[in-house]
Parts: structure tokens; sequence; C-alpha cells
């Protein structure tokens, strides 16, 4: 369809909608009348009508998208929470999953363009009688993520006051030798807020609020210092209507919050998340030198992999964009940062699901190609299966996604990127190479039909109709590095 009858049906079907662009109903918030003739508005009219309809039994959450530097949408949809019928808004507070690892890097770097530390100092400079293993790991380590620490620590389940969780992280052993390999670590960041506090002699969400928040014009965003007042706050909703869990009372646990301190856990709203990627990127919270950082510090770090609290990817016009896609339970967080195409896009929902997490990349992609339309993703109840999500789960789909031919990844380069180093050595390397081929061989073009997770172990269905086979795939993963790989098994199997 040509772009003129493309607008051409969309102006029949709102005029028979009874003009409510006209009304401004649908408008109020992320609009401006004026640019209701441009093409920025269908742009935006096309992003809303999909988000829309997918509210509420999908998507349930607040979003922003920007395209030179027009809004082209600023709304909420669906509910904050179930229970008391409330809308999800711009300014609903919500969880942000693993946001506050952009918080931490940026106070790392500002501490570094005042000179108050260098990224190349050794653990060692800030505390006394730490294990020898851990004395020369470096702050850029940590920010990258190659310090060799665990995803996290044995008592990361509890609250932790900062001295239980400097204790806690001591004893705790290494998963590989620093600066070896790429390790995701959210004890890794909340060591780096511990650092902030060491060289800055204050809290470390009053330095954050003070050198980055406050300048950013950031005020509902952080643990326990913002007045969240009557502010609505977005209840984590279940598959079940009357399911929902509030968010957490952070002045009440304070200060055991060394579980999150700096990693995880910070609350904000899809607005205050919007103006903090601007502001970072190109505003004047870092020095040029010390943002482009943030784009260039990936030596080590796999693709896809999050370093500096930022995955760093390619648009669908071939240019580097910035990506942060988390989950806190059923909170999902997104952002996307393409400066060079002036696309920005900041997303926050309270239900979790396949669709949600890969909108604001559909959503990217429709701004990029005139030709795409987003379509829903089919959903779990239509026995639709993915992958587990999140980055503890990177390795897994790596290999089911090599096994399935979707990925061109070498297997030599597979091996040393997800194998453990205990299960790397179990047998020569060669031997790995040429199970990878039984495994391409049996599972290429296999349909992913049912995943299970008992502890470290997965558990994936796969039936091959080529052959009309079923296998069972057995991956077990390193306890306290779920990154890696301690063993596979493939058998076929009876379905039933």
């Amino acid at each position: 369809m040509s772009r003129f009858l493309y607008i051409s049906s969309l102006l029949m079907m709102l005029i028979a909608t009874g003009c409510r662009v006209q009304q401004g109903e649908m408008y109020t918030d992320y609009f401006p009348p004026a640019g209701a003739d441009s093409a920025e508005f269908y742009q935006g009219r096309r992003i809303h009508d999909f988000v829309a309809s997918l509210a509420p039994h999908t998507f349930n959450g607040s979003l922003i998208v920007e395209k030179e530097e027009e809004t082209l949408l600023r709304e909420g949809y669906g509910y904050a929470s179930w229970i008391e019928q409330e809308a999800f808004r711009p300014q609903t507070i919500s969880h942000t999953g693993s946001f506050a690892q952009q918080l931490t890097a940026a106070a790392i770097l500002k501490l570094a363009a005042k000179e108050k530390l260098a990224l190349t100092d050794p653990l060692l400079k800030f505390f006394k009688d730490l294990p020898e293993e851990k004395s020369e790991i470096t702050l850029d380590q940590l920010l990258r993520h190659t310090a060799g620490l665990p995803q996290d620590i044995a008592a990361a389940e509890r609250q932790l006051t900062k001295e239980e969780f400097l204790e806690a992280l001591w004893q705790q052993p290494l998963v590989a030798p620093a600066g070896a390999q790429y390790q995701y670590s959210e004890a890794g960041y909340r060591l780096l807020a511990a650092v902030v506090e060491k060289v800055s002699r204050k809290s470390y969400e009053s330095y954050i609020q003070q050198e980055l928040l406050k300048p950013a014009g950031l005020k509902m965003t952080g643990y326990v210092l913002p007045d969240f007042g009557q502010q609505k706050k977005a209840g984590a909703l279940g598959d079940v209507l009357s399911e929902e869990e509030a968010l957490p009372d952070y002045k009440k646990m304070a200060p055991a919050l060394w579980h999150i301190m700096g990693s995880s856990g910070v609350l904000s709203t899809v607005e205050e998340m919007h103006l903090w990627q601007k502001e970072l990127l190109e505003g004047k919270l870092l020095p040029a030198d010390f943002r482009q950082r943030i784009w260039t510090a990936r030596e080590g770090v796999p693709e896809g992999a999050s370093a500096y609290g930022w995955v760093l990817g390619k648009s669908a016009g071939g240019k580097p964009v910035l990506l942060h896609n988390s989950g806190q339970g059923s909170y999902v967080s997104q952002l996307y940062a393409n400066p060079e195409e002036e696309i920005f896009m900041s997303l926050l929902a309270n239900k979790s699901n396949y669709q949600v997490e890969r909108l604001s990349g559909q959503l990217a992609r429709s701004l990029m190609v005139p030709s795409y339309s987003p379509t829903p993703t089919p959903a779990r109840e239509q026995k639709f299966v993915r992958l587990p999500h999140g980055e503890e789960a990177a390795q897994l789909r790596t290999l089911v996604e090599f096994a399935r031919e979707e990925k061109g990844v070498e297997p030599v380069e597979l091996i040393n990127q997800t194998y453990s180093p205990a299960f790397q050595q179990s047998v020569q390397q060669q031997q790995h190479v040429r199970a990878l081929g039984s495994l391409r061989a049996y599972l290429q073009g296999a349909s992913l039909e049912k995943v299970n997770r008992v502890g470290r172990l997965y558990s994936l269905m796969l039936h091959q109709p080529k052959d009309d086979v079923w296998y069972l795939l057995r991956v077990e993963v390193e306890p306290l590095a779920p990154h890696l790989i301690n063993s596979i098994e493939l058998e076929a199997t009876n379905p039933l």
C-alpha cells in the first residue's frame, strides 16, 4: 500500500470513529495537536494503536517514543493496579530492574572525571584485608563484568547491610581469574557502590542524587531519598487478575539494602528514565571523553552483553545503539538510545512476557523501516514456547540457537564463551567441537516445545519434524555462575 493510500485509509478510520483527533481524547499527553498532519503524527499513531491493542492482557505500562527531538508518544496503557483499577501513567512509580547499574557506572565515571579515582585503580586501593585473589581487580573490570566475580553471593536472597555484604563477598571464590572472561555480576556493581561511598564520603544514594539525578532534573528516582508521597505506584501483576504484589517500602528496610544497592531495585518513572538517558548520553552530566567510554569499553564483553550498564547493539539502519532491557520479577524496564538516527525510547511495565520483552525492538524497527508493521507475539496460552529471558540464561540461549542453526557462531567461540573452565577441561577441545556438530545435526530446524528449570538444570523438549523425533536436551549451569555451562546431554525421548 502506498503512503498516500495508507494515510487516506487512516483518515477515513478516524472520521468513522468520531474524529477523536480533533477532540484530543487520545493525544492530550503526548501529541501537540499542530502535529496532526505530519509524518511524525502517523508514526506515533501507528505505534499507539499497536501498543493499545496489547493492553491490558499483554501490556501494562508506560512508554515514551522520541524521534528527531519530536515526541511521538508519551502514554500509559493498562493498569498499574488490577485491584484498584488504577491506570498506568508516565508518572507511575515502578521497579526498573538493573537500571541502577547505569547510575553506578555514571557515578564511577563522575569521580574519575573529577580525578578522585582512576578506572584502572585496583580494589586494594579502597579496601583493606581483602583476599589476595581480589586485590588486583580493577574498577574497569567490575564495570565490564570481567572481574571474575560470581553473579551474586550466597547470602543475596536476604537483606544485607554493607558490612554483611562485603564480608560475604570476600569469602566468595572467584569463578575465573580477574580479566580472564566475561561473567555478569550484580555483586560487582554493589561493590562499585561501596567504592562510591568510600571515595565520596557520602552514602551511595546521596552521591548519585547530588551529582547525577538532581543535575539531570530527576526527582522521583532512587531508593529512600525521593519523596514519593501520594505518587501512584505500580503493583507487580501476575497471570491471574487477583494476583498483585506491591512495591517494597525501602525506608522500612534501610540500611539493610545491600542485596540490591547499586545493582538493581531503583524506583523511577518512565518520564525520568527517558530524561536520564538523554542527559547522560547527550547532556553535561559527564565530559565527552567519559561519555564515550560507555560506547567503547567493550574489550572482553561478548556481543549482546552488558557493560557500564548498557548493551551495545545496532539499529535496523546499521547505526550503533545502546540498549537496556531488564526485569525484576514481573517488572520490565527498557531503554533504546540511537543518537545518530535521533531515536530514543523508554518503557516500564509491571507484567512480564515475551511480547513486552521485545516491544521496544519492534517499535524501533517500525520507525526505521516504513514497510515493517509490528504484530503481536503469540501468547503462552497459544502454546508459544520461548527460551529463558535474562542475562543469567544468555549462554543457554546461545547454545540452543547454535544447535538449531539460528546463530552462526563458530564452535570454538561458543565453547570459550559459554563453557565453564571445568567443563572445557573435561575433554579435549576437539571432542567438544565434534559433540557440538552432532548436536546441530540432530537439532537443526527443531522446534522448541517445552522448557523446565529445576535449580541449575534446564530441560528442553524439542521436536525434529524432518524425522518426527523428539529430543530432551539437558543443560546444567554453574550454581554461582549461571552464565557458564557445566554439562550437556541429549537423548531421543517420548513426548508423553
